[in-house]
């Protein structure tokens, strides 16, 4: 298939299998929607400030914790959700895409065999996505740190430039290798599924079924063609809810609602509800569309026959209800 023909083929897997799949991951997604609110709007912005403006230590002990806090607690939020909601998603698209009748139930219970496999290669996946990207932030962030604490007689000013120099460097470079191996592993979640392998080899699968093969062309081109679109669509959901819900965002109708018991809680949840759906929808979408790639590379690269495929998984569960 061309990559319109996979695009269109995922479109239609997901308005079969997209109100199953979201009733079941809304759990999921709401936890790492929570990850990153807590992440962008509390911990990041925190960073900046110090409630102990004249101690250094206290000001170097407070950004500990509140790394620790990150990297224990809100990151895992976040990779747990991205990962069962992937797992889920991908495991019912397989399904349908080798010809079974897919089933929530059986997806579910395998994301929860696997979620600490999966967990594992989410985990790896965003390291190499946002690791340099990280890194650099907090270079920059010591940077701007040796700039208040260091005197400039001692060589605070050339320290601190040179941290934010080789910071914003390291972003440039660290947003481009972030794309790279984005795309690369996109479809490591589905080989991992499908072909029942770890967290190393899944990653090297996904590299492997992307490269350019004799009469194959290079399956990057098309990875990156569904990224863009995947983030289209997040970006185009968030801005046509934020649009309704400006039409309803009225002074009037808020009067009304503050009277009730936690009615002053409505303006802000509805500002922050537009992320939540489009991260609700799309990431599922995006899990679809990559395990439709998946199938598609190795059908074009391995002959493989998903009709087989699916005829062998269908004797299988047949034969394990008879001898039950």
């Amino acid at each position: 298939m061309s990559v319109q023909e996979t695009i269109d083929a995922s479109a239609n897997l997901y308005r079969l299998v997209g109100w199953p799949l979201l009733k079941a991951c809304w759990l999921s997604a709401t936890l790492m929607y929570l990850g990153y609110e807590f992440l962008l709007s509390a911990a990041l912005p925190r960073i900046a400030k110090t409630a102990y403006p004249g101690n250094l230590a206290a000001q170097v002990m407070e950004v500990t914790v509140l790394l620790m806090i990150i990297s224990c607690v809100i990151i895992p939020l976040i990779l747990f959700g991205a990962s069962w909601v992937t797992a889920v998603s991908a495991q019912v698209a397989a399904s349908v895409i080798q010809g079974n009748t897919f089933h929530i139930g059986h997806a579910t219970a395998t994301a929860n065999r696997n979620i600490f496999r999966l967990f594992g290669l989410t985990a790896a996946q965003s390291f190499a996505r946002f690791g340099a990207v990280a890194f650099s932030g907090l270079l920059i962030f010591g940077g701007g740190f040796l700039a208040k604490s260091v005197p400039d007689n001692a060589g605070g000013d050339f320290l601190s430039g040179l941290a934010l120099v080789a910071g914003f460097a390291g972003i440039a470079v660290g947003l481009i290798l972030s794309l790279v191996f984005t795309i690369q592993y996109s479809l490591a979640v589905p080989a991992m599924l499908v072909e029942g392998i770890g967290v190393r080899a899944a990653l090297k699968r996904s590299v492997s079924l992307l490269k350019r093969r004799k009469g194959v062309p290079d399956g990057s081109t098309a990875a990156f063609n569904g990224l863009v679109l995947t983030v289209f669509l997040f970006l185009l959901l968030i801005a046509g809810i934020s649009t309704i819900y400006s039409y309803v965002n009225s002074r009037a109708i808020y009067a009304v609602i503050n009277q009730f018991p936690l009615g002053g809680y409505l303006p802000a949840f509805l500002e922050r509800l537009p992320v939540f759906l489009a991260l609700w929808v799309i990431v599922p979408f995006g899990a679809c569309l990559n395990t439709m790639f998946y199938f598609e590379r190795r059908v074009r690269l391995e002959g493989f026959d998903i009709e087989q495929i699916g005829l062998q998984t269908r004797r299988k569960a047949l034969a394990i209800r008879y001898d039950l």
